[in-house]
Order: structure tokens, then sequence, then C-alpha cells
């Protein structure tokens, strides 16, 4: 990861999970392009719906949507969480 260039992208994704109302999601139409086009699912196939279920604290739904969502998105946090002790702490 280059450092300061993913975490707004990070910071954009995990506000977007949390401002997402999984219901919706989870009632609303495919956005996967891929299976769109094809009918078949992809290897990303569910992981939107997945990371705003884990925002959302519903992991066992999170991880029926797609099974790296809720690790990836823990992982996420805690990149953004550390680049964020890396601004915020005084240099020595």
């Amino acid at each position: 990861m280059v450092p300061g260039r993913a975490e707004p992208l990070l910071a954009i994704a995990i506000v977007l999970a949390l401002l997402l109302d999984p219901r919706r999601l989870e009632r609303g139409p495919t956005l996967c392009l891929v299976r769109r086009l094809s009918g078949h699912r992809c290897p990303g196939c569910g992981m939107s719906r997945s990371w705003t279920l884990a925002a959302h604290l519903r992991i066992a739904s999170a991880f029926r949507a797609h099974p790296l969502g809720p690790p990836t998105f823990a992982l996420a946090l805690l990149a953004l969480g550390r680049a964020y002790a890396r601004t915020a702490s005084p240099p020595r």
C-alpha cells in the first residue's frame, strides 16, 4: 500500500458502509456489472453488502454475503486507524 494514497479511499468506503442501510441493500438491485451481463456471480459479488452489514455489526449476515467481507472490513479499519495514529502522534 502506498502511504497516504489509499487512506482517503478506505475512509470513503468505510463511511459509505456506515451510511448505507443494509436492509435496502439486501432487497436492492444487483450492482455487479459482471453478474448483470453474464448472470454469473464474480469473485467480488456480495462484498459491498458484506462491508455494509459488517459496519452495522451484523457479522453473521456479512459472512453469508461474502466470506472475505468482514476480515477485509476489519483490516481496512485497522489500516485507517494506523494511518490516523501515524499522523496524529507528535514527531520524535
